[in-house]
């Protein structure tokens, strides 16, 4: 897919791209080759007041993924992210700061500690430079123990490079499922490389 100009731009590009991957999923769950669901809102009673109704506060969110593979229940957990500048910025998801999206974070690292495949569904979109072109590209890049991840805690990163998450990640292949020719994102692909390698 490297030359293909696959793109999400706006606003909405985040959800419209997580859409598109839940829609692959769900059909490759109607297929009995996994189960999958999105995370909901989580709310906390903040307090009840006398005509008994409730004051609910929002939880920061879970990531948006999850789900589980035959035949062993396999767990695995991701959140989808789209990029169009030259890094991904991970500020917000920072112990030290108490970042707003750290609560993601560290759930995919407590079920990453219990064998679930956990990770950032990256897609990069295209770049024009004067000098060069760099073409759209999905990864997967895992959370996970590892050097990468101990670095992000001691802080001694906070963006990576799309170079980076190339090298440390998985490249997802865009292609057509059985029942249609649109392409999208081969996860379920994915999350099966990334499984054995575990």
């Amino acid at each position: 897919m490297d030359d293909d100009p696959i793109e999400f731009r706006g606003t909405g590009a985040g959800k419209e791209f997580e859409g598109l991957v839940l829609h692959r999923l769900k059909q490759e769950g109607e297929r009995g080759l996994c189960s999958v669901g999105r995370y909901g809102v989580q709310a906390a009673v903040k307090n009840r007041q006398e005509n008994g109704d409730v004051v609910a506060q929002l939880m920061r969110s879970l990531p948006d993924i999850e789900g589980v593979l035959p035949p062993s229940a396999s767990q695995f957990v991701f959140d989808c992210k789209v990029m169009s500048g030259a890094s991904f910025n991970l500020s917000d998801y920072r112990s030290a700061t108490r970042g707003a999206k750290r609560r993601q974070l560290t759930h995919m690292y407590d079920r990453q500690r219990m064998g679930a495949c956990c990770f950032f569904l990256i897609h990069m979109n295209p770049r024009e430079m004067k000098t060069k072109t760099e073409y759209s590209r999905t990864v997967a890049l895992p959370v996970c123990d590892n050097n990468l991840w101990e670095g992000f805690e001691a802080g001694e990163w906070t963006t990576l490079s799309r170079s980076r998450i190339a090298e440390c990640g998985y490249t997802v292949v865009w292609n057509a499922s059985s029942r249609e020719r649109t392409l999208r994102p081969d996860v379920l692909g994915t999350i099966r490389r990334m499984r054995e390698d575990m």
